[in-house]
């Protein structure tokens, strides 16, 4: 079984209040990772693990997390592990308390049952010739607990495995090659046992600070390098402790008046010595074991009761003063390893913090603008005012009022000096005139955040978007994609290429009319981005809100030609030295480099200096390792392909990559493609564990990928293959089956639908067969009935009215008054019952023909007056007045005949139902519409009547008359709208509307 806990960084403990600063220190004991506080040798194997071997197990650290290893997961019989040691192949191994021994590959442990018993392995060729006693043993490394009879060593081998061995017996050293004696030289040392061995030669260090290197001859010398400097060398030396081991045969580690002190050989043979830590007091520590690792930059140090301590050299500081107001936003380079900063803060890169009172009483705030110019005045904003200070005795020599608050304030390097007016505009200034005097450059309501010149061009940012600004002609361009945005700063690297930070929008490239946007890291820090500063090897500094960001401007550049290129940011927090992972933005300059190569950050505590030319960043350049595959809780092999279970739940599958920065540089995702399409791209999970839960059976490719560093296309790539077992269900011979059964079943299905529709068919036939038949009689009697009506009913009753008007005529030349009347009533009344007749009789065309209705456009006003000849009389007998107000030059676009067949209707309607009243009918038109309105002041209308009429969905009220049966559906035939209204006692309106084409 194999234990994994995450390692927890930044402990302090009792003895190191004492840390010196500058440095950083990560501590690990049993309570965050150690399987035990015991650290009895660190050493790194080349995948770039660090192993620790403890007297509970053997551990692996690859940056974050611990994994231990012991009997539970290696067939050993002891959890007490001691020294490592480089095998006969070159690389790690390590042994126990039982001589068994472990051998590390690819960054895993196994059993190796050939190096057997050592180091007594080493010894068999000299146990031949010369028998040992029990006084003898193999030196490992320092410092070690060597047997000591009577204060004298009695025997001491140290085994260089690409030499040969050295045997050392009190008097006398000998050195044997393949078991041949080679040379042998007398040589007296000490009661401490400081031998080691530096690039294949024995050394020993005296403790009066000579050493001496052991050959066929011995010559001795003394240290060289950083420790001569310490004033109490060489006499306390005595006091100092010698860190060594046989597996890291290039360094040794020599702690010395509280000072760890790297100890190489030179190619001639000279050891020196380069100070890696002072000030550091180990005391209570209990430190036995000390590792180097140089290009890390970290010290490693294993304690024998307290775990152990990992200590970096922070690369990054930070300044400010002892009183306070150490936020810090504008700045400038005083000197070529000064600054002075807007509140009037004089910052040395040695260190040296003082304050100007000339300009520090006088800024009391708003310190976001500052720069000196050419003659070294230094110029300054405050609220609407700008400061002129001479740059030695730092004394007011002018100042400005301007009409609003000054935003910020820019040299433009042509003796101007460019103004930002709040809400006014810019406003330029000499620099060099005795009584200058301010003149507006350009109208402007935004804010301006920041200028930057580049030629005959101004590039302005503001608090709603980014500018260009041709200056001679003063015409002013606003860059449509960035509108709106707070850009907080920008640096002009060439024509027409300028990098932009934005407030909440990351950063962007302008180059060439063309604006990009990057991607922010995986954190979101790059979102809030206040300054791009450059350095001299092809890297952006940029400062946000949660730390400091290094990136390749090749790659970036890449990325604007190309946007499926992917971007690596090498983050920075105050592990590296700040005093807050918040810097400060909104400022010009943002950010200053010194002539010394000094880069200057302001940040919200302290100004933070670097020099970026001897920062070399530790990238996340190792391999990536499968550490553990389990399926549900069974452990599958980490190579090769998988075939997993059908009813499999939970697929788990643990990566790692040795890593000893910041984790947040450690940038892994995975993406799972199935028959070659993938899915989207997951970050891993910070415990490093990807959980799959299992999809259907098929082939399946799991891409697990780790950017190396910058560059393009610069991956670690690993691919996990396997496959999920079908079910028989799922199988393509029960497929190729159940589709048979299907595809027979769809057959018979199909046959006996076709079978059952034929049938209906039959059926159907036979009833529309029937049905025409009947319709066809149906038809045949209405057109019978037409003929009849036309022949035997209205023909007589035409020639009937005839002869009624004749006798009406003739018995008016008589003047007979009596007769005359009755021949009257008869006329009107065979007039209307012919009026009558021939209107049923054209409804009933209208039945019965299939041709569309006739359109022509009509006088309506002679319609409705043919209309009222038919009730005119019969109105006025019962003392009803018929007004027909419709104009003259009102026409009707439709079908004359089936219109004149409504009106009919429903004037009749009218004058049956009214008495000693008025029936008013009038039209008008109205936005393309036109109206006629049949107004009687009759006793009304039934309501479910009304409601028949105006929407014809309930029942037909036959009871009623066909007349009005007859109005509905010519209404709809005609393609009309009828609106009806009525009241009790207060009569009936009709409105017909037609409707615009």
């Amino acid at each position: 079984m194999l234990l994994m806990l995450s390692a927890m960084a930044n402990v302090c403990l009792a003895g190191t209040d004492t840390l010196p600063s500058g440095y950083y220190m990560q501590h690990f004991d049993n309570t965050n990772g150690l399987p035990q506080n015991t650290v009895m040798a660190i050493a790194a194997d080349p995948c770039g693990f660090i192993w620790l071997s403890t007297q509970d197990g053997l551990a692996r650290f690859d940056g974050l997390r611990f994994i231990t290893f012991g009997m539970n997961s290696l067939p050993v019989a002891s959890n007490r592990f001691l020294a490592f040691y480089r095998n006969m192949q070159g690389g790690l191994s390590v042994y126990n308390e039982w001589k068994e021994h472990v051998r590390i590959v690819d960054g895993w442990p196994h059993r190796d049952t050939v190096a057997a018993n050592y180091p007594g392995s080493y010894l068999q060729w000299h146990a031949i010739n010369d028998r040992l006693d029990s006084g003898t043993t193999g030196l490992l490394g320092l410092p070690e607990n060597i047997q000591v009879m009577g204060g004298v060593i009695k025997r001491l081998v140290l085994y260089d495995n690409i030499k040969g061995v050295y045997n050392i017996v009190q008097g006398k050293m000998s050195f044997y090659e393949k078991g041949v004696l080679r040379y042998e030289v007398p040589f007296h040392h000490g009661k401490k046992c400081n031998f080691f061995l530096l690039y294949n030669r024995l050394y020993y260090l005296h403790d009066n600070g000579t050493y001496s290197a052991i050959t066929s001859k011995i010559h001795t010398g003394f240290l060289e390098g950083d420790i001569r400097a310490d004033p109490a060398f060489p006499g306390a030396m005595h006091n100092s402790t010698f860190f060594w081991n046989v597996y890291t045969a290039d360094q040794a580690i020599l702690y010395f008046n509280q000072s760890f002190y790297l100890v190489k050989a030179t190619s001639q043979g000279r050891l020196t010595t380069t100070r890696i830590i002072s000030g550091f007091n180990t005391a209570d520590l209990g430190i036995q074991i000390a590792w180097y690792n140089e290009q890390q930059g970290k010290l490693y140090l294993g304690s024998n009761t307290k775990g152990l301590f990992i200590l970096s050299k922070q690369r990054f500081y930070a300044l400010k003063t002892l009183t306070g107001g150490d936020s810090y936003y504008g700045q400038t380079a005083y000197t070529k390893d000064k600054i002075l900063t807007a509140q009037g803060d004089m910052i040395s890169t040695h260190g040296e913090v003082h304050s100007i009172p000339a300009i520090r009483q006088r800024m009391s705030s708003d310190w976001y603008s500052v720069f000196t110019d050419s003659l070294h005045h230094i110029w300054l904003k405050w609220g609407p005012w700008v400061h002129k200070h001479d740059g030695k005795s730092f004394q007011l020599l002018n100042r400005w009022r301007f009409p609003a608050k000054i935003s910020i304030i820019y040299d433009g390097g042509d003796g101007k000096m460019w103004i930002g007016l709040r809400g006014k505009g810019i406003a330029l200034m000499d620099l060099y005139q005795k009584n200058a005097q301010p003149e507006l450059f350009l109208p402007l309501k935004e804010d301006v955040s920041y200028f930057a010149r580049y030629h005959n061009t101004m590039f302005m940012s503001t608090d709603k978007g980014f500018y260009r600004i041709d200056i001679p002609s003063r015409r002013i361009d606003t860059i449509a994609p960035l509108q709106k945005i707070y850009v907080r700063s920008l640096y002009v690297s060439g024509p027409d290429d300028v990098w932009l930070t934005t407030y909440g929008k990351g950063f962007y490239r302008y180059y060439k009319g063309k604006v990009t946007a990057f991607p922010l890291d995986a954190n979101k820090a790059l979102a809030t981005a206040h300054c791009i500063i450059p350095d001299n090897k092809g890297f952006f500094w940029i400062t946000t809100n949660n730390g400091l960001f290094q990136v390749s401007q090749a790659d970036l550049r890449a990325y604007s030609a190309d946007t499926t290129n992917t971007l690596y940011y090498h983050y920075y927090d105050k592990k590296e030295g700040f005093l807050t992972n918040e810097f400060n933005g909104g400022c010009q300059p943002c950010a200053i480099k010194l002539d010394n190569g000094t880069i200057s950050l302001p940040s919200l505590n302290g100004l933070v200096l670097f020099n970026p030319d001897s920062i070399h960043p530790l990238l996340p350049n190792n391999d990536l390792f499968i550490d553990k595959i389990l399926a549900d809780k069974q452990e599958m092999p980490a190579a090769g392909h998988l075939d997993l279970p059908r009813k499999l739940s939970q697929l788990n599958i643990t990566v790692s990559s040795p890593y000893m920065g910041d984790q947040k540089n450690l940038q892994m995702s995975y993406v799972l493609e199935e028959s070659g399409h993938q899915s989207m791209w997951l970050p891993v999970p910070e415990d490093g564990t990807i959980s799959l839960s299992m999809p259907s059976h098929g082939d399946y490719t799991l891409l697990i990928r780790k950017q190396n560093g910058f560059g393009k296309d610069n991956y670690q790539e690993k691919r996990i293959t396997f496959s999920i077992a079908a079910a028989w269900y799922q199988t393509y011979w029960f497929m190729v089956c159940a589709l048979g059964c299907i595809v027979g079943g769809c057959f018979l299905l199909m046959r006996l639908r076709l079978r059952y529709i034929r049938k209906r068919n039959t059926q159907l036939e036979a009833a529309v067969a029937l049905k025409t038949r009947e319709l066809q009689q149906r038809t045949d009697v209405q057109e019978r009935i037409i003929r009849s009506v036309s022949h035997d009913i209205q023909t007589p009753l035409k020639y009937q009215q005839f002869l009624s008007k004749k006798i009406y005529e003739g018995l008016v030349a008589e003047n007979n008054p009596t007769l005359t009347d009755i021949a009257k009533v008869m006329h009107e009344h065979t007039y209307r019952l012919h009026y009558m007749t021939e209107n049923l009789l054209n409804y009933l065309k209208v039945q019965v023909a299939e041709q569309p209705c006739r359109t022509e456009r009509f006088s309506l006003k002679e319609v409705v007056d043919e209309t009222l000849l038919i009730f005119k009389d019969i109105a006025r007998e019962k003392g009803t007045a018929i007004d027909n107000h419709i104009p003259a030059d009102l026409e009707w676009v439709g079908n004359r005949q089936l219109l004149s067949v409504v009106l009919h209707n429903l004037v009749d309607n009218a004058v049956k139902v009214t008495r000693n009243g008025t029936i008013m009918i009038a039209a008008r038109a109205q936005h393309g519409k036109t109206a006629i309105f049949i107004k009687d002041t009759g006793p009304g209308m039934k309501r479910e009547l009304v409601e028949w009429l105006n929407t014809g969905e309930s029942p037909i009220p036959l009871r009623n008359g066909i007349g009005l049966m007859i109005v509905r559906e010519l209404i709809t035939l005609l393609q009309l709208d009828l609106f009806v209204s009525s009241l009790p006692n207060d009569g009936c309106c009709f409105c017909i509307q037609d409707r615009p084409s």
